[in-house]
Order: structure tokens, then C-alpha cells, then sequence
């Protein structure tokens, strides 16, 4: 593994840590700086689409957290999730 790879993955698991029972909101921009600094999905050119309504059917609807895209093609739906396990010593192993 990359030494880049190696810091991203320990970044991510310390801001995990971190941020851990933060309101969805606030992990969702942090999500979304993820996608854009580290993954090179670019916010300038709209390749993070937040909150996008999908229509399904006639009537039926999704709203996403965040759908990545690449030359306007949908790419990746990500939906974020509140834990519901206690956060333990156990758990982070």
C-alpha cells in the first residue's frame, strides 16, 4: 500500500473518531471534502450532487445524501447513517 493511500486511510479513521456522534449535516460536508480532497471529485464541476431528488416510478421519490458523478454520469449513491452500536475500544478494533 501507498504511503498517500496509508495517510488518507488514517485520516478517515481518525476523523471517524473525531466526528463520531456529530449531527448528519456536518458529517455530510465532511463527506463531501472527502470526495473532494481526497478522491478528486471536484465541487466546481458539479461531480458532488447533494440532496438530488430521483424519481422512481410515478410517483415514488429518493433523496440521496450524496450521488458522485464523472462528465454528468451518475457514478456512486452514498447515504449516510447514523451508528446505532455504542463506540468502544472493542469497536474501533
Amino acid at each position: 500500500m501507498s504511503g498517500s493511500y496509508i495517510k488518507n486511510w488514517n485520516l478517515l479513521v481518525s476523523q471517524h473518531s473525531q466526528f463520531y456522534n456529530q449531527p448528519e449535516c456536518k458529517i455530510q460536508n465532511i463527506w463531501e471534502s472527502y470526495f473532494s480532497e481526497i478522491f478528486g471529485f471536484s465541487k466546481i464541476f458539479n461531480e458532488i450532487d447533494s440532496h438530488r431528488k430521483l424519481h422512481i416510478g410515478s410517483s415514488d421519490r429518493e433523496i440521496p445524501d450524496i450521488i458522485l458523478k464523472k462528465d454528468s454520469k451518475d457514478l456512486f449513491i452514498v447515504e449516510l447513517k447514523q451508528y446505532s452500536l455504542a463506540k468502544n475500544d472493542d469497536f474501533e478494533k
